[in-house]
């Protein structure tokens, strides 16, 4: 499974793909996910890199991992450079249905 992620359309190199499953059960456990490369694209994997997601729902979270040093401190901080925007399942705009076989997901544009 694979797909892509923008931010005014430039790619998003970094940022985390997390697939989390909607309805309870065998799935509720798992959290098929990916990071994005410099190109902009991302593979889901499950138990191994790059191995897909199990057919079912699932409600896709987005987050961008920075580390940037305090200028006042010099302490290293960690955010997230989408400011949670996309981070949260209950607020997330994106559903998406796995089928069996590979699967290519519309572009996540994050404009």
């Amino acid at each position: 499974m694979r797909g892509t992620v923008t931010v005014q359309k430039k790619p998003a190199a970094k940022a985390v793909v997390v697939l989390r499953p909607v309805t309870p059960g065998p799935l509720k456990e798992l959290m098929p996910h990916g990071e994005v490369g410099p190109d902009g694209t991302f593979r889901v994997g499950t138990y191994a890199d790059n191995d897909g997601a199990p057919a079912g729902d699932y409600t896709v979270t987005i987050t961008w991992p920075e580390s940037r040093t305090d200028p006042k401190t010099g302490d290293e901080v960690n955010g997230d450079r989408l400011q949670g925007r996309f981070g949260d399942p209950a607020k997330s705009p994106w559903k998406v249905t796995i089928k069996a076989g590979d699967n290519e997901l519309e572009p996540f544009r994050l404009d």
